[in-house]
Protein backbone atom coordinates (compact mmCIF):
# COMPACT_ATOMS: atom_id res chain seq x y z
CA UNK A 1 0.00 0.00 0.00
CA UNK A 2 0.87 3.37 -0.52
CA UNK A 3 1.25 6.18 1.68
CA UNK A 4 -2.25 7.83 2.78
CA UNK A 5 -3.91 11.46 0.80
CA UNK A 6 -2.22 14.10 2.11
CA UNK A 7 -4.48 16.45 4.36
CA UNK A 8 -1.82 19.18 5.01
CA UNK A 9 0.95 21.15 3.07
CA UNK A 10 4.09 22.64 5.25
CA UNK A 11 6.51 24.49 4.03
CA UNK A 12 9.80 25.27 6.87
CA UNK A 13 11.90 28.30 5.83
CA UNK A 14 15.80 27.50 5.51
CA UNK A 15 18.87 30.00 4.74
CA UNK A 16 19.10 31.53 1.38
CA UNK A 17 21.91 33.74 0.44
CA UNK A 18 24.35 34.40 3.17
CA UNK A 19 24.69 37.97 1.91
CA UNK A 20 21.40 39.98 0.81
CA UNK A 21 23.40 43.04 -0.47
CA UNK A 22 24.18 46.35 0.87
CA UNK A 23 22.00 49.74 1.21
CA UNK A 24 20.75 50.41 -2.53
CA UNK A 25 21.54 46.91 -3.41
CA UNK A 26 24.97 47.69 -3.26
CA UNK A 27 26.98 45.84 -3.27
CA UNK A 28 24.39 43.49 -4.56
CA UNK A 29 23.83 40.11 -3.07
CA UNK A 30 26.33 36.95 -3.59
CA UNK A 31 25.03 33.61 -4.81
CA UNK A 32 22.06 31.75 -4.71
CA UNK A 33 20.14 34.39 -6.23
CA UNK A 34 16.24 34.20 -6.79
CA UNK A 35 15.34 37.04 -9.39
CA UNK A 36 16.57 39.81 -10.69
CA UNK A 37 15.73 44.00 -11.51
CA UNK A 38 15.80 45.22 -15.15
CA UNK A 39 16.41 48.36 -16.94
CA UNK A 40 13.40 47.59 -18.86
CA UNK A 41 9.41 46.44 -18.69
CA UNK A 42 10.71 43.48 -20.92
CA UNK A 43 12.44 42.06 -18.23
CA UNK A 44 15.77 41.52 -20.45
CA UNK A 45 18.32 44.10 -19.26
CA UNK A 46 19.61 43.29 -15.94
CA UNK A 47 20.70 46.02 -13.39
CA UNK A 48 21.19 43.66 -10.30
CA UNK A 49 20.56 39.94 -8.98
CA UNK A 50 18.13 39.65 -6.17
CA UNK A 51 19.18 37.21 -3.46
CA UNK A 52 17.11 34.17 -2.45
CA UNK A 53 15.65 34.57 1.04
CA UNK A 54 15.72 38.15 1.40
CA UNK A 55 13.14 41.08 1.94
CA UNK A 56 13.67 44.05 -0.74
CA UNK A 57 11.30 47.06 -0.43
CA UNK A 58 11.34 50.53 -1.09
CA UNK A 59 11.49 52.52 -4.20
CA UNK A 60 14.03 54.04 -6.38
CA UNK A 61 15.79 56.24 -3.45
CA UNK A 62 15.39 53.51 -0.69
CA UNK A 63 18.42 53.29 1.52
CA UNK A 64 18.02 50.23 3.51
CA UNK A 65 19.68 47.58 2.76
CA UNK A 66 17.90 43.97 2.03
CA UNK A 67 17.07 41.63 5.03
CA UNK A 68 17.22 38.12 5.38
CA UNK A 69 14.09 36.27 6.08
CA UNK A 70 13.89 33.93 9.64
CA UNK A 71 14.50 30.40 8.77
CA UNK A 72 13.52 27.81 11.00
CA UNK A 73 9.32 28.91 10.25
CA UNK A 74 6.45 26.46 9.52
CA UNK A 75 3.53 27.62 8.23
CA UNK A 76 0.74 24.65 7.25
CA UNK A 77 -2.19 24.78 4.76
CA UNK A 78 -4.85 22.50 4.87
CA UNK A 79 -5.13 20.38 1.54
CA UNK A 80 -9.00 20.34 0.60
CA UNK A 81 -10.24 18.24 -2.74
CA UNK A 82 -6.87 17.26 -3.44
CA UNK A 83 -5.61 21.14 -5.32
CA UNK A 84 -7.03 23.58 -2.65
CA UNK A 85 -4.97 24.99 0.01
CA UNK A 86 -6.94 26.45 2.97
CA UNK A 87 -6.18 28.17 5.96
CA UNK A 88 -5.32 25.18 8.73
CA UNK A 89 -4.84 25.49 12.61
CA UNK A 90 -1.63 23.86 12.03
CA UNK A 91 0.30 23.07 15.37
CA UNK A 92 -0.77 26.62 16.82
CA UNK A 93 -0.25 30.56 16.41
CA UNK A 94 3.51 29.79 14.81
CA UNK A 95 2.53 27.41 12.11
CA UNK A 96 -1.01 28.21 11.57
CA UNK A 97 -2.52 30.13 8.75
CA UNK A 98 -6.00 31.88 9.98
CA UNK A 99 -7.06 35.34 10.17
CA UNK A 100 -6.88 37.66 12.55
CA UNK A 101 -9.88 38.03 15.15
CA UNK A 102 -12.31 38.62 15.92
CA UNK A 103 -11.82 40.73 19.00
CA UNK A 104 -9.36 43.15 19.20
CA UNK A 105 -6.99 45.11 21.35
CA UNK A 106 -4.24 47.98 21.64
CA UNK A 107 -1.17 46.36 20.59
CA UNK A 108 1.32 49.80 21.00
CA UNK A 109 1.99 52.55 23.72
CA UNK A 110 0.71 52.95 27.34
CA UNK A 111 -2.43 51.23 26.47
CA UNK A 112 -1.39 48.19 24.96
CA UNK A 113 -3.32 45.28 25.76
CA UNK A 114 -6.61 47.11 26.64
CA UNK A 115 -9.77 45.77 24.70
CA UNK A 116 -10.77 48.80 21.69
CA UNK A 117 -12.64 48.83 18.56
CA UNK A 118 -10.90 51.95 17.13
CA UNK A 119 -7.52 54.01 17.55
CA UNK A 120 -9.48 56.28 19.53
CA UNK A 121 -9.23 53.60 22.49
CA UNK A 122 -5.48 53.63 21.51
CA UNK A 123 -4.30 57.13 22.37
CA UNK A 124 -5.26 57.86 18.57
CA UNK A 125 -2.41 55.87 17.72
CA UNK A 126 -2.92 54.97 13.44
CA UNK A 127 -3.09 51.44 13.78
CA UNK A 128 -3.26 50.43 17.74
CA UNK A 129 -6.23 49.08 17.68
CA UNK A 130 -5.52 45.83 15.76
CA UNK A 131 -7.45 42.16 15.43
CA UNK A 132 -6.43 40.07 18.01
CA UNK A 133 -3.93 37.98 16.10
CA UNK A 134 -4.17 34.01 15.97
CA UNK A 135 -1.55 33.19 13.65
CA UNK A 136 1.97 34.35 12.82
CA UNK A 137 3.66 34.34 9.29
CA UNK A 138 7.22 33.90 10.58
CA UNK A 139 9.03 34.88 13.41
CA UNK A 140 9.19 38.81 14.04
CA UNK A 141 11.38 40.33 11.04
CA UNK A 142 14.91 42.20 11.92
CA UNK A 143 15.29 44.92 9.02
CA UNK A 144 18.43 46.84 10.44
CA UNK A 145 19.61 49.70 8.54
CA UNK A 146 23.31 49.46 8.02
CA UNK A 147 23.60 52.41 5.60
CA UNK A 148 26.10 55.14 7.33
CA UNK A 149 24.08 57.32 10.23
CA UNK A 150 21.11 55.86 9.47
CA UNK A 151 21.40 53.08 12.05
CA UNK A 152 18.37 54.53 14.40
CA UNK A 153 16.05 54.09 11.42
CA UNK A 154 16.20 50.07 11.94
CA UNK A 155 13.61 48.39 12.63
CA UNK A 156 11.39 45.34 13.60
CA UNK A 157 8.33 43.61 11.74
CA UNK A 158 6.02 41.50 13.36
CA UNK A 159 3.61 40.05 10.61
CA UNK A 160 0.38 38.50 11.71
CA UNK A 161 -1.92 36.71 9.57
CA UNK A 162 -4.43 39.19 8.86
CA UNK A 163 -7.33 37.01 7.00
CA UNK A 164 -7.64 33.47 6.14
CA UNK A 165 -4.61 32.23 4.09
CA UNK A 166 -5.83 30.25 0.86
CA UNK A 167 -4.33 28.71 -2.85
CA UNK A 168 -3.91 25.70 -4.84
CA UNK A 169 -1.80 22.71 -5.22
CA UNK A 170 -0.62 20.28 -8.04
CA UNK A 171 0.77 17.25 -5.49
CA UNK A 172 2.04 15.64 -8.69
CA UNK A 173 4.47 18.91 -9.07
CA UNK A 174 4.86 20.47 -6.34
CA UNK A 175 3.41 23.68 -8.08
CA UNK A 176 2.16 25.87 -5.60
CA UNK A 177 0.00 29.40 -5.72
CA UNK A 178 -0.85 30.99 -2.52
CA UNK A 179 -2.57 33.89 -1.08
CA UNK A 180 -1.01 35.03 2.26
CA UNK A 181 -2.80 38.98 3.58
CA UNK A 182 -0.62 40.20 6.33
CA UNK A 183 -1.10 42.78 8.65
CA UNK A 184 2.44 43.59 9.38
CA UNK A 185 3.25 45.81 12.54
CA UNK A 186 6.00 48.03 12.59
CA UNK A 187 8.03 48.83 15.54
CA UNK A 188 11.08 51.25 15.52
CA UNK A 189 13.41 49.79 17.96
CA UNK A 190 16.70 51.54 16.41
CA UNK A 191 18.96 48.97 16.80
CA UNK A 192 21.46 47.74 14.16
CA UNK A 193 22.88 45.19 16.43
CA UNK A 194 19.40 43.56 17.02
CA UNK A 195 16.50 45.16 15.25
CA UNK A 196 14.02 42.72 16.50
CA UNK A 197 14.58 41.29 20.10
CA UNK A 198 16.72 38.11 20.11
CA UNK A 199 16.80 34.73 22.35
CA UNK A 200 20.39 34.78 23.68
CA UNK A 201 21.29 31.27 25.65
CA UNK A 202 17.61 31.28 26.29
CA UNK A 203 17.17 34.38 27.27
CA UNK A 204 15.81 37.59 25.85
CA UNK A 205 18.06 40.02 25.12
CA UNK A 206 15.83 43.31 24.52
CA UNK A 207 12.25 44.03 24.16
CA UNK A 208 8.86 43.46 26.55
CA UNK A 209 10.08 40.37 27.86
CA UNK A 210 13.87 41.18 27.96
CA UNK A 211 15.53 39.11 30.80
CA UNK A 212 13.29 36.32 30.44
CA UNK A 213 13.22 32.89 29.25
CA UNK A 214 12.79 32.22 25.20
CA UNK A 215 13.17 29.58 22.87
CA UNK A 216 14.29 30.22 18.78
CA UNK A 217 14.67 27.74 16.27
CA UNK A 218 16.31 30.08 13.70
CA UNK A 219 19.93 31.05 13.21
CA UNK A 220 18.59 34.88 12.96
CA UNK A 221 17.68 34.15 16.99
CA UNK A 222 14.32 36.40 16.45
CA UNK A 223 11.01 34.40 18.09
CA UNK A 224 7.57 35.48 19.20
CA UNK A 225 8.82 34.86 22.83
CA UNK A 226 10.90 37.96 22.81
CA UNK A 227 8.80 40.57 21.17
CA UNK A 228 9.58 44.85 20.75
CA UNK A 229 8.76 46.83 23.08
CA UNK A 230 5.15 48.27 23.01
CA UNK A 231 6.12 51.99 23.02
CA UNK A 232 8.51 51.57 19.83
CA UNK A 233 4.97 50.86 18.08
CA UNK A 234 5.04 52.78 14.68
CA UNK A 235 1.87 51.65 13.19
CA UNK A 236 0.70 48.33 10.90
CA UNK A 237 0.92 47.78 6.77
CA UNK A 238 -1.38 45.72 4.85
CA UNK A 239 1.09 43.50 3.01
CA UNK A 240 -1.17 40.91 0.48
CA UNK A 241 1.09 38.29 -0.79
CA UNK A 242 -0.48 37.47 -3.78
CA UNK A 243 0.74 35.29 -5.52
CA UNK A 244 3.35 33.81 -3.19
CA UNK A 245 4.55 31.02 -5.71
CA UNK A 246 6.43 28.53 -7.22
CA UNK A 247 6.35 30.07 -10.11
CA UNK A 248 7.21 33.38 -11.55
CA UNK A 249 6.42 36.55 -9.89
CA UNK A 250 7.00 39.79 -11.44
CA UNK A 251 6.16 43.24 -11.24
CA UNK A 252 6.69 46.26 -14.66
CA UNK A 253 6.53 49.57 -15.65
CA UNK A 254 7.49 51.79 -18.01
CA UNK A 255 7.36 55.13 -16.39
CA UNK A 256 8.99 52.81 -12.57
CA UNK A 257 6.32 52.94 -10.70
CA UNK A 258 5.02 49.67 -9.92
CA UNK A 259 2.61 50.88 -7.03
CA UNK A 260 0.59 53.67 -8.24
CA UNK A 261 -2.83 54.54 -6.34
CA UNK A 262 -5.05 56.82 -5.72
CA UNK A 263 -4.84 56.31 -1.98
CA UNK A 264 -1.53 58.68 -0.71
CA UNK A 265 -0.86 56.00 1.94
CA UNK A 266 -0.30 53.67 -1.47
CA UNK A 267 0.84 56.00 -3.86
CA UNK A 268 4.97 55.02 -4.90
CA UNK A 269 6.56 58.66 -4.75
CA UNK A 270 10.13 57.62 -6.50
CA UNK A 271 10.25 55.81 -10.05
CA UNK A 272 12.52 52.55 -9.78
CA UNK A 273 12.52 50.10 -6.58
CA UNK A 274 14.84 48.74 -3.75
CA UNK A 275 17.45 51.99 -4.59
CA UNK A 276 17.57 51.36 -8.20
CA UNK A 277 15.56 54.56 -9.74
CA UNK A 278 15.84 52.89 -13.04
CA UNK A 279 14.37 49.96 -12.44
CA UNK A 280 11.04 49.14 -14.90
CA UNK A 281 10.92 45.29 -13.53
CA UNK A 282 11.27 43.61 -10.71
CA UNK A 283 10.94 39.40 -11.15
CA UNK A 284 11.10 37.24 -9.06
CA UNK A 285 11.53 33.35 -9.95
CA UNK A 286 9.93 30.78 -7.23
CA UNK A 287 11.05 26.42 -7.86
CA UNK A 288 7.99 23.86 -7.36
CA UNK A 289 9.25 21.15 -5.01
CA UNK A 290 8.94 18.30 -7.33
CA UNK A 291 6.44 15.41 -6.55
CA UNK A 292 4.73 15.72 -3.11
CA UNK A 293 2.65 12.17 -3.06
CA UNK A 294 5.84 10.62 -1.02
CA UNK A 295 4.99 12.85 2.01
CA UNK A 296 8.41 13.32 2.61
CA UNK A 297 10.54 16.78 2.50
CA UNK A 298 11.14 18.81 -0.62
CA UNK A 299 13.34 21.68 -1.50
CA UNK A 300 11.20 24.61 -3.13
CA UNK A 301 10.95 28.62 -3.35
CA UNK A 302 7.98 30.93 -3.11
CA UNK A 303 8.17 34.09 -5.28
CA UNK A 304 5.93 37.01 -4.68
CA UNK A 305 6.41 40.77 -5.80
CA UNK A 306 3.86 43.15 -3.63
CA UNK A 307 2.96 47.18 -2.59
CA UNK A 308 4.19 48.36 0.67
CA UNK A 309 2.38 51.12 2.24
CA UNK A 310 3.72 54.04 3.93
CA UNK A 311 3.92 53.62 7.57
CA UNK A 312 3.38 56.39 10.51
CA UNK A 313 7.27 57.54 10.84
CA UNK A 314 8.00 59.87 7.92
CA UNK A 315 11.67 59.10 8.87
CA UNK A 316 11.18 55.52 8.20
CA UNK A 317 9.18 56.51 5.32
CA UNK A 318 12.01 58.97 3.69
CA UNK A 319 14.63 56.51 4.03
CA UNK A 320 12.62 53.29 3.14
CA UNK A 321 11.33 55.51 0.18
CA UNK A 322 7.54 54.46 0.86
CA UNK A 323 5.09 53.77 -0.02
CA UNK A 324 7.02 50.97 -2.82
CA UNK A 325 7.19 47.65 -3.83
CA UNK A 326 8.67 44.66 -1.89
CA UNK A 327 9.85 41.62 -3.17
CA UNK A 328 10.72 38.04 -1.65
CA UNK A 329 11.44 34.36 -2.38
CA UNK A 330 11.58 32.35 0.59
CA UNK A 331 14.19 29.29 0.47
CA UNK A 332 12.76 26.43 2.23
CA UNK A 333 11.56 22.57 2.28
CA UNK A 334 7.50 21.83 1.21
CA UNK A 335 6.32 18.56 2.62
CA UNK A 336 2.54 17.53 2.40
CA UNK A 337 1.81 15.54 5.56
CA UNK A 338 -1.37 12.97 6.35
Amino acid sequence: MGPPPPTKLAFTTTVGTTACGGPKLSPGPTAPFSGQLDSDDSCSTKIVDLGLGCLMTGGGNANVPPAALPDGATTIFGISGGTNLVASAGNGPDSCTLGAGPGKHCIGGAFTGQACTTDANCANQGGACALDANCFFAPPLPIPNTAPGLGGLSVCVVNVIATDATGTIDLATGQTTTSIPLQSRVFLTGNVASACPKCVSGTCNAGARSGLACTSSGTLGTTRDCPPTPGQFQGTLTVNLDPLTTGTAQKTSATGFFCPSADSNLNQITAGAFGKPTARCIKQTGSAAGSLTDLQPHTAHLASVFCIPKTNNPAVNNVGDLPGPGAIDINGMAQALP
